[in-house]
Formats: C-alpha cells, sequence, structure tokens
C-alpha cells in the first residue's frame, strides 16, 4: 500500500487565525480568556493555549464579565446576545 501525503499540512486559515488571535487577546488581557469551546479538535494545541491562559468553556459556564473567544466555526445569534447581556467581551 502507498500512502500519499497532501504537499501542505495544517490548521484551515480560521483555524490558524483563532489561535493566534486568542493568544493575543490573552496576552493584551493578562492570560485570562475563556474560549467556546475548544479551538482546534487537538489537545496539543488546546494545551498550549491553556499555557497562554485560553481555557475552553461551555457557552452556560460564561461569568460575568468574562473575556470569550469564538471559534472559528462562529456561534449562532443568541450566543452573542448572551455574552453581551453578561457585559462579556468578545
Amino acid at each position: 500500500m502507498k500512502v500519499f501525503i497532501g504537499g501542505k499540512l495544517g490548521y484551515c486559515s480560521g483555524v490558524s487565525k483563532a489561535i493566534d488571535k486568542a493568544i493575543e487577546y490573552a496576552e493584551k488581557s493578562g492570560g485570562k480568556v475563556y474560549s467556546l469551546g475548544t479551538l482546534a479538535h487537538n489537545e496539543t494545541v488546546v494545551d498550549l493555549l491553556r499555557q497562554h491562559g485560553v481555557t475552553p468553556i461551555k457557552v452556560d459556564n460564561m461569568e460575568h464579565h468574562t473575556r470569550v473567544a469564538i471559534t472559528a466555526h462562529g456561534a449562532p445569534p443568541w450566543v452573542y446576545d448572551k455574552i453581551k447581556a453578561l457585559g462579556a467581551g468578545a
């Protein structure tokens, strides 16, 4: 059996951008940022993000004035409404 590997490997540009932005946001805000779900389906990346202060949470666990990063997939309008109602930054 032959195995062929594509010329370019890695995350799509949306996921790469979300990871970079979350780390940048965490560094600017003192290291306390929460992502709604994981930004990548890769435990090594999730651990790297945690080291930079980005912790995955569920919508139900958002606290008042939480700094929130939304995954590259986006979120339904009610999630943005909840973030706004809580006074959380997105």
